[in-house]
Order: structure tokens, then C-alpha cells, then sequence
């Protein structure tokens, strides 16, 4: 869908009102772009890739050839466990363990700034691309290019994950993460970190 960068969405009795006219010009435009494309013949399939991460269960069995956990604990009961892998959305999020408290990190732009500088608007050819993404806590890797139609891109895909991830990391400080969930823990009533 994209971020909304110009404008601002409508409330729902808004929307209702041009309902009628969204799927008119839904349906023409989806036979415009069938009739155009319909012909078309060996098409490659390009593909990204994005991967949303939740809670896990602490005994999960995914075969996995790497685990890293962030485990959630009050006191001595563990709440939850979280597998920590490459995915596209990252949350930076910023640890205070002399008081035991996480916070999300609101540095998103200047993170993803810097990863752009030293990404693509160096090298176009870059195996990473970053973009902003729903909050300024968050930031969006993908990769440079999309994949290919054969099956050894398959084995590109992981690689290119741990690639995005490791350039995010290394421009946090020491007690700054980056966390990939769907959503982060009591979001609403936190306070967050600068």
C-alpha cells in the first residue's frame, strides 16, 4: 500500500461516500491491466520477500538454522519469548536495564537516513534497500533487488535477511536493538526514548 506521505486519510463516513465510485474504477482498472498484460507470454517471476514475526512459544520446534530469543520475564515468570530473525520491518527499540524498562527508540529517520547514504544513494546496485515505515520507531529493509524465477534465489533469501539486519545493528548504540514483531508489548502505555 505504501506510506501515506501527502495528505491525510479519510474517516470512515467519508469513505463511504466515494465507495461506489472505488469499485467502479477498480474493475475498469483491473480489465485495463488484464487486456494490456493478457497476451503477455514467459514472464519471469520476481518476488520479495517479508516475513511478519510474533510471539513463539518457548518449546517451538521450527527447524530453523538459527535461534536468537528476546525473553520477556516478570519477575521469575517468563510472559512470552520472541524469535529474533531477519525480517523486512524492524522496531528500534532502546533498553534500560538498571530500571528494567524497554522503550521504543524514535530515531527511525536518522537510522534510516544513514543506511541510505551508505546503501543505495552510494551504490545503486546495493544488496539492501531501506525505507520508512509506519512510525518513527520503525524502519524497512528489503532487498536491493527483487528475486529471480530460479530456485537457487531461494537460497539467496536468508543471506540477504542476516545482511539487513546486521546493517541496521551496527548503526545503534550498546543498549539500542532493533526488535521484529507485529507489535510491540503495552505500546500504548509505554513512554518511549529520543
Amino acid at each position: 500500500m505504501g506510506l501515506l506521505t501527502q495528505g491525510s486519510p479519510l474517516n470512515w463516513e467519508e469513505t463511504k461516500n466515494y465507495a461506489d465510485h472505488v469499485r467502479k474504477h477498480g474493475i475498469i482498472q483491473f480489465l485495463n491491466i488484464y487486456n494490456k498484460a493478457k497476451d503477455r507470454k514467459n514472464d519471469v517471476l520476481k518476488w520479495g520477500d517479508e516475513l511478519p514475526i510474533g510471539p513463539t512459544p518457548l518449546g517451538d520446534s521450527l527447524g530453523l538454522a538459527y535461534r536468537r530469543y528476546i525473553t520477556v520475564k516478570q519477575g521469575s515468570l517468563t510472559l512470552f519469548s520472541l524469535l529474533k530473525i531477519g525480517t523486512v520491518e524492524y522496531m528500534l527499540i532502546a533498553m534500560d536495564h538498571s530500571n528494567q524498562k524497554v522503550r521504543l527508540l524514535l530515531s527511525g529517520s536518522d537510522v534510516l537516513h544513514t543506511l541510505q547514504e551508505k546503501g543505495e544513494n552510494t551504490n545503486p546496485n546495493h544488496p539492501t534497500l531501506w525505507r520508512h515505515e509506519y512510525g518513527s520507531y520503525m524502519i524497512e529493509g528489503t532487498p536491493g533487488q527483487p528475486y529471480g524465477g530460479t530456485m537457487s534465489e531461494f537460497n539467496t533469501v536468508e543471506d540477504n535477511m542476516g545482511k539487513r539486519r546486521r546493517e541496521a545493528s551496527s548503526l545503534l548504540k550498546e543498549n539500542q536493538t532493533l526488535c521484529t514483531i507485529t507489535a510491540f508489548p503495552r505500546y500504548k502505555h509505554m513512554h518511549v526514548a529520543t
